[in-house]
């Protein structure tokens, strides 16, 4: 029981290093900041569907990117460097710097291992979202002419 005492103990400190880390209330503005300008991104390419393709489109593919940004590039980085510069907080107490499996074998570096799994767990996660999201919304809003372009020929051939 004593290691579960350790990790409730040692949580409030691990929530300070990660407030200081991320820059106190700078962080939360950033991350606030990018959490609306995705959804202006979205609700423009929302409103400007019908009217303007290219242009939500364009719109479109910000929030993508924008979201992107954060999910392959910023939060695997900064997790990163969260968990190596906090190593002495977090080792032994919130992550286990070695397990056991199965009676005898033993991962000795299991604080490396766990730290490399969540990177890749949020990149295999953020592909199939986004994948799913693309799929989602080709599906809910199918192409559609602007009111008097007409219709392109067919690319299949019937014969």
């Amino acid at each position: 029981m004593g290691v579960v005492r350790d990790f409730f103990a040692a949580l409030p400190e691990v929530f300070q290093a990660l407030w200081e880390f991320g820059d106190a209330w700078q962080g939360v503005a950033v991350s606030v900041g990018s959490v609306v300008l995705i959804a202006v991104f979205a609700a423009g390419a929302y409103r400007l569907r019908g009217e303007v393709g290219w242009v939500a489109a364009f719109l479109g593919a910000f929030a993508a990117f924008v979201g992107g940004f954060w999910l392959f590039g910023i939060l695997p980085s900064a997790w990163v460097f969260f968990v190596d510069g906090e190593r002495l907080l977090l080792e032994g107490t919130v992550i286990p710097g070695e397990i056991v499996v199965g009676g005898n074998v033993v991962v000795e570096d299991f604080y490396n291992v766990f730290r490399d799994s969540v990177v890749m767990g949020l990149t295999f996660v953020t592909i199939a979202a986004m994948a799913f999201l693309a799929v989602w919304i080709q599906k809910r809003f199918p192409r559609q002419l602007v009111p008097g372009e007409p219709e392109r020929a067919s690319t299949h051939s019937s014969q």
